[in-house]
Order: C-alpha cells, then structure tokens, then sequence
C-alpha cells in the first residue's frame, strides 16, 4: 500500500494495513478492502497466473479429454 489506511478482509479476519503493508489473499477465499482512514488510500493488486490455474479457470467444456488409459 502507498498512503492511506484500509481494513483488509481476508477468509474472514480483518485487520487494518497502513502505507508500507501487505495482504494476501488466496484464490477461492472470500476477500474485501475498505477505506477506514481520513484520506484518500491508494493500494496495488497483483494478480498471477500458472499453466494449473489457467486450466482451473476454464469452464468444463474447455477442458481436454483425459488420455485414454494404457
């Protein structure tokens, strides 16, 4: 986070994060952040991706068949 305050949800505990913090949310937890400071509070979100998650992504349909067995 660069300036401000936030109050960070992460899979059900909060706590709040001044300038300097960081917070991680994990795929698939329910997450929330909100401004609990007297100015305004800027914050960056990154986001990555791998070859398993990209496949977990997809909708059933998308997916390939599964080899048959030998």
């Amino acid at each position: 986070m660069d300036s401000g305050k936030i109050e960070a949800t992460s899979n059900g505990k909060t706590r709040v994060l001044g300038p300097g913090s960081l917070n991680f949310n994990a795929s698939n937890q329910l997450y929330g952040v909100r401004n609990v400071g007297d100015a305004p509070a800027t914050y960056y979100v990154i986001s990555w991706h791998t070859s398993t998650t990209d496949e977990q992504a997809k909708p059933a349909g998308d997916k390939p068949a599964a080899a048959p067995a030998k």
